[in-house]
């Protein structure tokens, strides 16, 4: 069965975003919602605090599959 490891990067945030936002562009549409796991994994403050050149932490999913050795990673990276 595969396996799924998070592994985790930093990244600036530009003019006009927020973890709405860059949720929805790295889990894909209608999960937006999302935005609460990258709240999670970073200093806590409210989502529309966050400001320009703040730096975030946010996900790359990989995950392994046992049988065939194949990686897949999350082409999703802002």
């Amino acid at each position: 069965s595969p396996s799924v490891t998070w592994k985790w990067y930093d990244y600036t945030l530009m003019a006009h975003e927020t973890l709405y936002t860059v949720a929805a562009r790295i889990f894909g549409p209608n999960l937006e919602y999302m935005w609460t796991l990258i709240a999670d994994n970073n200093p806590p403050r409210h989502p529309d605090e966050w400001n320009v050149g703040d730096v975030i932490r946010l996900p790359k999913i990989i995950i392994r599959d046992s049988d065939t050795q194949d990686v897949i990673t999350s082409t999703r990276t802002v």
